[in-house]
């Protein structure tokens, strides 16, 4: 289609291992810990532009599907593993919210629950994580919608992400509405 993409990755090496590898993480790590919370992007101008507007926990997973050792090393700085996935909203950055949610769980599943209902009335106490998905308004990515809308009306959206299992339900439902 002749369009020139936004960024390009740069390749593994035997020193830039993509897989073990979180951009932005040693400028938002301190806030990862305050916040007790990481918001997990696409793309290096995401993490930029949100940094910069005073979004400072986000990182990137460097154009590389979310792994195992993301995950671990996410660990390190959040105590309720609170995960909030910030994807890009067209096709490719809903699969990759589903695909990084399901390797959240893998590696979580065996530690516990996993945080499944928001309600005042119930003990969550007992989860071993809390993941979210973040959705921008009419498919933009992060980077676009903090241009365009605000870095507050952002952490609006942060605040209001729903859990996981609610994004895969929507997903569900979406597939077989439009079979």
């Amino acid at each position: 289609q002749g369009q020139e993409p936004k960024y390009l990755n740069s390749p593994e090496s035997l020193v830039y291992n993509k897989s073990k590898v979180l951009y932005g993480l040693y400028h938002a790590k301190e806030t990862i810990k305050d916040e007790d919370a990481v918001i997990v992007m696409e793309g290096y101008f995401d993490v930029i532009s949100a940094q910069v507007n005073g979004v400072k926990n986000a990182v990137a997973s460097c154009g590389t599907a979310l792994t195992p050792q993301h995950i671990k090393l996410i660990s390190r700085y959040t105590q309720s593993r609170k995960i909030y996935l910030a994807f890009d909203s067209d096709s490719a950055g809903l699969r990759a919210a589903k695909a990084g949610g399901d390797v959240i769980k893998e590696i979580f599943s065996n530690l516990g629950n996993i945080k499944q209902y928001d309600s005042s009335y119930a003990d969550n106490s007992n989860s071993v994580c809390e993941i979210r998905v973040v959705s921008q308004i009419g498919g933009k990515d992060p980077d676009e919608f903090i241009r365009e809308f605000g870095a507050e009306e952002y952490k609006t959206q942060i605040k209001n992400a729903p859990l996981y299992l609610d994004f895969e339900l929507n997903q569900i439902y979406k597939n077989l509405k439009s079979d």
